[in-house]
């Protein structure tokens, strides 16, 4: 073993901290992530800073580093001010760094300064990567080109219970002024920090599985600095909107930039407030086309009904004039008959009685008994007469009396009184099914009123 110079620890120590000092010293731009941050009571600022491998699985380099309270002030107020998000672990930054070595602490960079706009930049470089990537797989238009439905009631709301932005959509939706009910289910998701893309992603798998339910998925939290808002530029997040079934909504809340979530979703709006309002305002330009089309059929139903009442009115006046006619044909008729009865009649009384000249004539020349004997044949053939006449009008009074039971019958408005109508096409009388289809308007004629329809279909009569 060959003897060499020895040291103590701490003169070990201080010679590797002036070697460093000797041939390591002034300012080094050192581009880290932060793994860890602490601030202690007296305003400094303790920092763990490392380096990842390329496939982000690995830290392969880590070192310890402080920003001095009166540095960390200004630094922190400079860098929130620039890149509107704080300074915390997560963060990817290049810092202005001087290397110190105690005896006692070790290695540590004292940080200077950090450049903000190495933050910045690096952010919008992962951005333009996640929206490149979604482009290239050719699915960054997909939930854009699903059609949203012209009535939206069935609801999942991907969001925090508890932000002010979930209650802003909530009243908006609930107090709207045209009294429209919404089916709203809420779907808890952390809208901020390092749990978003889990919880978001998790939440979305849940409204897949009960994707028949909702007419929409509504994505939605309250403003926010850019940082509380970059996790929206997830690429696991957009490419999950890609993906979905059914449209999405986004209200993340933005003040000027896009997210890429914003990007993809079908339908972007900038606050929670405004997503409930764009809903409500469809449902309405939804109401008041279905109104139009109504009010449409209406006018039009009007009109071919005034067209056609005049027609109608004719041929209800020719019908009643048929019938009458006919009427008036069957009292002749019955006339007619009443006086070849009365003549009949007075024909055989006329028979009769010269008859009974001539018998009585007889029976003056001939005896008391013979007289006797015409006497009762009188009596009897007169009764027999008065019974044979009175058969005769009693029969001739039935037929008269059904033929005027007959002609009321007939009547074409006691007709419609016992549950008959008039069905017509155009004006015309249907007599068979052949001469209609369905969709065609038909009126259909009552006793008291006229029924217009629309044919559905129509049976033929197979019993024939």
């Amino acid at each position: 073993m060959i003897e060499t110079d020895r040291f103590s620890l701490s003169e070990l120590n201080n010679l590797v901290g002036n070697t460093l000092k000797e041939h390591l010293d002034g300012f080094f731009w050192v581009v880290a992530e932060i793994n860890n941050l602490n601030e202690n009571r007296s305003g400094h600022c303790y920092l763990e800073l490392i380096e990842k491998s390329a496939d982000g699985d690995h830290i392969i380099a880590s070192a310890k580093a402080i920003m001095w309270a009166a540095k960390y002030r200004f630094i922190r107020a400079y860098f929130e001010q620039t890149t509107g998000e704080s300074l915390k672990a997560g963060i990817k930054i290049m810092a202005k760094v001087s290397i110190e070595y105690h005896s006692v602490y070790g290695l540590s960079f004292i940080i200077s300064d950090i450049d903000a706009a190495y933050t910045l930049g690096e952010a919008a470089l992962k951005r333009q990567s996640t929206i490149q990537s979604l482009m290239e797989a050719g699915v960054f238009d997909m939930n854009k080109s699903l059609p949203l439905p012209a009535v939206i009631k069935r609801i999942a709301v991907i969001s925090s219970r508890g932000a002010a932005g979930y209650e802003d959509f909530v009243n908006q939706l609930e107090n709207n002024p045209y009294g429209y009910k919404f089916q709203l289910a809420p779907f808890e998701a952390s809208m901020q920090g390092s749990d978003t893309e889990k919880t978001v992603v998790e939440a979305m798998n849940a409204i897949f599985y009960g994707k028949k339910n909702f007419d929409t998925v509504v994505i939605i939290r309250g403003g926010g600095s850019k940082a509380d808002l970059a996790a929206f530029d997830n690429y696991n997040i957009a490419y999950y909107i890609t993906q979905f079934p059914i449209p999405i909504l986004t209200g993340i809340g933005h003040e000027r930039d896009e997210s890429v979530a914003d990007l993809v979703a079908n339908t972007r709006l900038k606050t929670p407030t405004a997503v409930a309002e764009f809903i409500i305002d469809r449902n309405q330009s939804y109401e008041q086309i279905v109104n139009s089309v109504y009010e449409n059929i209406i006018e039009r139903s009007q009109a071919i009904i005034r067209d056609h009442f005049s027609l109608i009115h004719y041929f209800s006046l020719d019908l009643i004039q048929r019938a009458k006619t006919i009427s008036n044909k069957h009292k002749q008729k019955h006339f007619i008959l009443f006086q070849r009865l009365s003549n009949s009649s007075n024909r055989i009384l006329m028979e009769k009685k010269l008859d009974m000249n001539t018998q009585t004539i007889a029976l003056k020349s001939n005896s008391g008994y013979a007289i006797s004997r015409s006497y009762d044949k009188i009596q009897t053939d007169s009764r027999e007469l008065s019974r044979s006449w009175q058969h005769h009008l009693l029969l001739m009074n039935e037929k008269i009396n059904h033929f005027s039971k007959t002609i009321e019958i007939a009547n074409p408005e006691n007709i419609l009184k016992h549950g008959f109508s008039i069905t017509r096409i155009g004006g015309k009388a249907l007599t068979s099914c052949k001469e209609i289809h369905a969709g065609q308007a038909i009126s259909t004629q009552l006793f008291d009123g006229i029924i217009t329809s629309i044919v559905e279909n129509c049976d033929e009569n197979t019993s024939k």
